[in-house]
């Protein structure tokens, strides 16, 4: 249409001297039949291509090029030449030792790129590109890359891959679930990584804590919390630097508190499973009538399609209907998915949430870093610091519902966190500022002894 109105501005007419087209009715219809056809030949060729894209994750193929670590080859069998994907001997160890490294913990994205460059890791050349080094941006992809599982992404979808895993389910896991509390605790691991950091927060001003190492003039370092808040605006907290040993006694005696006793975790536990029973008659007459929602609303998207094709609805109209349609596909398929839960998954969760409130002390104290770093974030939102000792917590609202004293109540959040819990959260205290000093370091043998206020009284 375009080309043929650019050619009739400019004062030219068209006319072919194979085909029977120029610029009489016939000659256009002609021209417009061809021109169709021209069109349809382009689109079912991209669709044949895509179909066979789709076609070949399906059956466990990789449509594009492989991932880092594994190589893209050629081999003939049975006189046919077939494209394969094998793992890259050179390579692949490198990826392996990034995938075991960060789920101990202990390496941060740029560390790893550090050590990958030096231990000569390249991403191959390309016909635009040279040989260049592992970015850190290309680490964050291949850490939630879940082709080094085994896996092939099509289209959003995942289909289980011919070529063979160089990461193990469980390792792939365990990366995964310290990217997430990082990402919670908003932590940027650089030069002092704590387990600590992201939960533990000022009960003065509410900020966050910091790490810092002092050195004496003998060169004895001693690790030390501070208030962030105090280091941008020494006015605005009196909180002083803590050792680092003494909060960690103090978040570990707190976790004394998470207890339940065996008669609670029945009740709790039969509750839940009448919830749940309740939850599964009531779900399968729920997910046939989305189901049937769900039909409905993928004809009505194939009339809507064919009343444009024959010019009965405007393009706009055509548009907010398919956004509509689009909107309550997904609600009727959250539905659907939200009731389909398998019991089996739901208990195993609250099993393994009541299994940590009965024995959540020695669980946390036998607990290495990293696994302390996710049970401090899956049970507290944050601990408040005042001093050296913990003088409170928020919990998470997973915990605050299960350690309540009614589960089918929605937790109450009062001035002082969940009221029902008995958990002893205070909030942050408004202190005036003492003055422009600055907050000594006291060192383990200069430490004044000094009366610590007592916690509040916890719950079991």
């Amino acid at each position: 249409m375009l080309i043929t109105m650019a050619v009739r501005k400019a004062g030219a007419q068209f006319v072919s001297s194979k085909e029977n087209i120029d610029e009489t009715p016939s000659g256009r219809l002609l021209h417009g039949i061809m021109a169709s056809i021209a069109e349809f030949y382009s689109a079912n060729l991209a669709t044949e291509s895509k179909k066979g894209m789709r076609q070949k994750a399906k059956s466990g193929g990789t449509p594009g090029h492989a991932s880092l670590g594994y190589l893209n080859v050629r081999e003939r069998i049975d006189g046919r030449e077939i494209r394969t994907v094998i793992v890259d001997e050179q390579r692949a160890p490198h990826i392996q030792w990034m995938f075991s490294a960060y789920a101990t913990g202990d390496w941060t994205m740029r560390q790893l790129e550090e050590e990958l460059d030096r231990r000569g890791l390249r991403i191959p050349a390309t016909k635009k590109l040279p040989e260049r080094k592992v970015s850190y941006q290309h680490i964050d992809k291949m850490l939630t890359n879940r082709y080094y599982t085994g896996i092939v992404r099509y289209e959003g979808i995942w289909y289980e891959g011919r070529h063979p895993a160089i990461v193990d389910q469980a390792t792939f896991d365990r990366v995964q679930a310290i990217r997430t509390t990082r990402a919670q605790a908003r932590e940027e691991v650089r030069k002092h990584p704590h387990y600590l950091k992201g939960s533990i927060f000022c009960g003065r001003c509410d900020a966050r804590f910091g790490v810092m190492n002092a050195t004496n003039r003998w060169g004895t370092v001693y690790p030390y919390f501070y208030c962030l808040g105090r280091a941008k605006d020494r006015t605005s907290c009196t909180q002083s630097t803590v050792l680092i040993s003494d909060v960690e006694a103090s978040v570990a005696e707190y976790w004394k508190r998470v207890q339940l006793s065996p008669e609670r975790i029945a009740a709790i536990r039969e509750q839940v499973m009448t919830a749940l029973v309740q939850h599964q008659k009531a779900g399968q007459a729920e997910v046939k009538r989305q189901e049937q929602r769900r039909q409905d609303l993928r004809n009505a998207q194939l009339k809507l399609i064919e009343m444009r094709y024959a010019d009965a609805i405007p393009l706009d109209l055509l548009k907010s209907e398919q956004e509509r349609i689009t909107r309550e596909l997904a609600a009727a398929q959250e539905i659907i998915d939200r009731y389909s839960t398998e019991m089996d998954s739901v208990l195993s969760v609250v099993e393994g949430a009541l299994l940590l409130c009965s024995n959540a002390y020695r669980l946390y104290f036998s607990a290495p870093p990293t696994v302390r770093r996710q049970l401090n974030q899956a049970v507290f939102a944050r601990f408040l610091i005042l001093d050296d000792q913990v003088q409170g917590a928020d919990l998470t609202s997973g915990f605050a519902q299960l350690l309540a004293s009614d589960l089918t109540a929605p937790p109450q959040n009062g001035p002082h966190g969940d009221e029902r819990t008995g958990v002893d959260v205070r909030q942050p205290r408004a202190i005036k500022p003492v003055g422009r000093h600055r907050a000594p370091i006291r060192h383990p043998a200069h430490r004044r002894a000094e009366p610590r206020s007592e916690p509040g009284p916890g719950f079991r």
